[in-house]
């Protein structure tokens, strides 16, 4: 959401947020915003400084290649690859890739989708029951 915007307007945009949030709360137990309130502090990394990512396997698209990376926004089936992500460090990246190279030398690709379809079918199936409402 907001790697496309500079990360000053970043830190406005979220203390608008924080705000908007904290505001009625606040007014609520009797304390005025401006009183409490000491604004978003600026981080002293604002590029690579991520340290944790779940990647997932899936198709690019519906029916399309393999591969490794992040749920296509709005898209629960739908892979695109961030070997490019700016907020993880560069580390993550080069395994990325590197998995990502060594999948076409793997004979056994077609298992790999066979058990992930396998493994949804068998989810969708056991989905649990939600419990009835009173």
């Amino acid at each position: 959401m907001y790697q496309g915007v500079p990360y000053q307007e970043q830190l406005k945009i979220k203390e608008t947020q924080v705000k908007n949030l904290l505001a009625p709360v606040l007014l609520n137990a009797g304390y005025e915003l401006d009183e409490i309130f000491e604004g978003v502090k600026e981080s002293p990394r604002s590029l690579a400084y991520r340290n944790k990512m779940e990647f997932s396997f899936g198709d690019e698209v519906k029916d399309g290649p393999l591969s490794l990376g992040m749920h296509k926004r709005g898209s629960f089936h739908d892979i695109v690859t961030v070997d490019g992500c700016r907020i993880v460090d560069e580390d993550y990246s080069k395994i990325l890739r590197g998995v990502l190279d060594f999948l076409p030398s793997v004979r056994f690709l077609f298992i790999i989708k066979w058990v992930m379809w396998v493994i949804c079918v068998i989810c969708w199936y056991e989905k649990p029951s939600r419990p009835e409402r009173f």
